[in-house]
């Protein structure tokens, strides 16, 4: 190990793996070892990616195989996403994640909140888009700008990302749009002209031939996809729960009654709550044609009916 990982690079003894000694310049790569080994971000993300969930993950879609893992590809996969979502979207890959290893500006509860959120994320996208592997969205540089994306769909626009029917168009439309685009790339080889209908693959397509790591084309090929995608999701409800006005227009409506078939409890204004009968996390508005007014045995039922399912409603 190195004796002394953090000194100049100029005259300094250190020791090796096998405890010899040397006096001298290190190399880059040597320094570089050093700054991993003292980053906490860089060690959080080494743990993070050796999880048999995430290389699971990586290896099934076709994004890393096992060689690339062995140079640590899965690290680095893993490393630049969280510095992302740290920045809030795209970032120049090669100058943030040296800074991160220099600086280590990332510690603590901070980080270990953007390794649940990238977690969280990468679990979102493998149930959005299932089926990457045989498209170029398993190419890293595509890969990248799809998981951003997701992450700002769930964590700044809100979208509902958990009905059925909306990631199978959505994983249906990528898979369309990733067919065109390699069309669009095989006329380009061939000097075929382009139709008018083929801009914007022509466009997405510039984005990953040249300077794929740079923060425009990144900013660039986000851009499209969002264009393509945005359209098959809703967004959640900016208003979570039901306001005094709300449940006192339920309550009276509902002539303090529990709205369960087979229920029709009599409730006391402080024991009633008011349901999303669409759930907010699915989509429902919370609004009075959207609720209903329930007992707190049928609405913990309901949740708990909803929680196995893996969709959760609001009870309140």
């Amino acid at each position: 190990m190195l004796r002394n990982p953090h000194s100049g690079s100029r005259g300094e003894n250190f020791t090796g793996a096998r405890g010899e000694n040397f006096t001298g310049a290190r190399k880059p790569q040597e320094i570089r070892k050093a700054q991993y080994l003292k980053s906490q971000f860089l060690r959080a993300c080494h743990r993070l990616a050796e999880t048999r969930t995430v290389k699971s993950f990586f290896l099934k879609q076709g994004i890393l195989s096992k060689a690339q893992m062995s140079r640590l590809k899965h690290v680095e996969l893993v490393s630049e996403p969280i510095f992302s979502i740290h920045h809030g979207g795209p970032i120049n890959k090669k100058k943030s994640i040296d800074d991160a290893m220099k600086k280590d500006s990332l510690h603590g509860p901070h980080l270990q909140k953007l390794v649940a959120t990238l977690r969280d994320t990468l679990s979102t996208t493998a149930r959005i888009f299932p089926q990457l592997r045989g498209s170029r969205f398993t190419k890293l540089a595509d890969f990248y700008t799809l998981f951003i994306l997701v992450w700002k769909w769930k964590y700044d626009q809100k979208y509902v990302l958990n009905d059925r029917r909306r990631n199978q168009l959505a994983q249906a439309y990528l898979s369309q749009f990733a067919y065109n685009v390699d069309r669009v790339r095989e006329k380009q080889r061939r000097f075929k002209p382009f139709e008018e209908g083929e801009r914007v693959f022509q466009y997405y397509l510039d984005t990953v031939t040249g300077a794929t790591d740079n923060i425009n084309q990144r900013q660039r090929r986000e851009k499209v996809l969002q264009s393509v995608l945005g359209g098959c999701f809703e967004e959640k409800d900016p208003m979570r729960t039901f306001n005094d006005e709300q449940r006192r227009i339920i309550w009276y409506t509902s002539n303090g009654r529990c709205s369960q078939r087979g229920c029709r409890k009599k409730l006391a204004p402080s024991t009633f709550h008011v349901d999303h009968i669409r759930a907010h996390s699915r989509g429902g508005k919370t609004r009075l044609e959207n609720a209903q007014l329930l007992c707190p045995k049928c609405n913990l039922r309901k949740r708990d009916k909803e929680i196995s399912t893996g969709v959760v409603g609001s009870s309140r």
